[in-house]
């Protein structure tokens, strides 16, 4: 069994088995204290090291806030990385992007938002694929 900095220092070099063992440590305070944003930290790293299993979790993540707030929007934009069936660069960068990208709230009225999310959902895009698609033209 190897200890944190071993496991760190293998992460670091890419090695998604050791990301994984970290995410896994962190969100148990196994051997080392609990920390869900240091999991969720490993968790996107190791997506974006080509982990298909770690973006699934990622996605979770976001859908429950665990290590970071809430975000069901992020969370759309990742699962729909999933069915693209892109090169691993193309998604890689993807993620990186979402990530990256900054929450803007809006306050808009609740029946509004419904009918938003409702041709979102059935256009398998979100709220602001939609916005950004009718504010382009």
């Amino acid at each position: 069994m190897r200890n944190e900095g071993e496991l760190i220092t293998l992460a670091e070099s890419g090695n998604i088995i050791a990301m994984y063992q970290l995410i896994c440590r962190y969100d148990n305070g196994y051997e080392m204290k609990k920390d869900k944003k240091q999991a969720f930290n490993w968790c996107i790293k190791a997506a974006i090291a080509g982990s298909k299993e770690c973006l699934f979790e990622l996605i979770d993540r976001y859908k429950k806030g665990l290590g970071v707030k809430k975000n069901i929007e992020k969370a759309k934009r990742l699962e729909n990385l999933v069915n693209l069936g892109t090169s691993r660069y193309e998604i890689k960068k993807k993620i990186e992007e979402i990530i990256n990208s900054v929450d803007i709230t809006i306050s808009i009225p609740e029946t509004l938002y419904k009918e938003l999310n409702f041709l979102a959902e059935n256009q398998s895009k979100t709220i602001s694929e939609l916005i950004d698609e009718k504010f382009k033209n």
